[in-house]
């Protein structure tokens, strides 16, 4: 009912309607929400996910839990945008991947990359119901922090060579210690699209001052190290 008259969409799987984002950073960027006005969780929802990336060819869906990026937190949405402006796929790819369980069908895979800088787990799916036995086991074990309802993630999902493959990264915080506008502060916020590995700042300063130890500290900051 809140939606400008000017914005048409395509349902979508009787649940979902499919929008062109108004306020873009992807060349091609859609917004996905629920019809249905109801909390940001994924649970359950891995399967609708894993379909949308397998009918959206060269697109990355992409899951913001509510404290960890998502725009609007109180409303449960996918968003997706065109894969190549991503560099998560390539790290992905070029990472030593640690398996971790198979599928009860033994087609897909869960694994784990501790030695890149980001550390996240990866799903290698056959169909999007192996895909979310294997998200259910992940989803178990990850903790909920105090005064959430679901484990902190974001998650990134993308068909490719016939598979679907999600990367799920674990937070355990919604901003940096120094986001803000205060001397010394910065407005990052980060989400999917920059631990998918391009970095969004609202102001030209931030921008000009972010270098590899910012963006290490950021890292160290909202993502879990190797041990947790």
């Amino acid at each position: 009912a809140n939606r400008p008259e000017v914005q048409k969409g395509i349902d979508w799987n009787d649940r979902y309607t499919i929008l062109v984002n108004p306020f873009p950073i992807f060349p091609r960027h859609l917004t996905i929400p629920d019809k249905e006005h109801t909390l940001q969780l994924i649970k359950g929802r891995m399967t609708h996910m894993m379909q949308l990336a397998a009918e959206l060819p060269g697109y990355t869906v992409f899951y913001n839990g509510p404290r960890c990026g998502a725009s609007a937190p109180d409303h449960m949405h996918f968003q997706a945008g065109n894969s190549d402006f991503l560099t998560i796929w390539d790290a992905a790819e070029a990472a030593v991947l640690t398996p971790l369980g198979t599928a009860s069908s033994g087609q897909s895979a869960l694994s784990a990359s501790y030695d890149t800088p980001l550390h996240f787990f990866v799903i290698d799916a056959a169909n999007p119901a192996d895909g979310e036995e294997l998200f259910d086991r992940l989803y178990n074990a990850m903790p909920v922090p105090e005064g959430e309802q679901e484990p902190m993630m974001n998650v990134l999902c993308h068909a490719q060579a016939g598979r679907i493959r999600a990367v799920v990264i674990p937070r355990k915080r919604h901003r940096p210690s120094f986001y803000g506008d205060g001397d010394g502060c910065m407005l990052v916020s980060p989400a999917s699209v920059d631990l998918g590995g391009v970095l969004i700042t609202p102001r030209k300063a931030d921008f000009d001052r972010l270098d590899r130890s910012t963006l290490e500290n950021i890292l160290a900051e909202l993502c879990l190290d190797k041990d947790e």
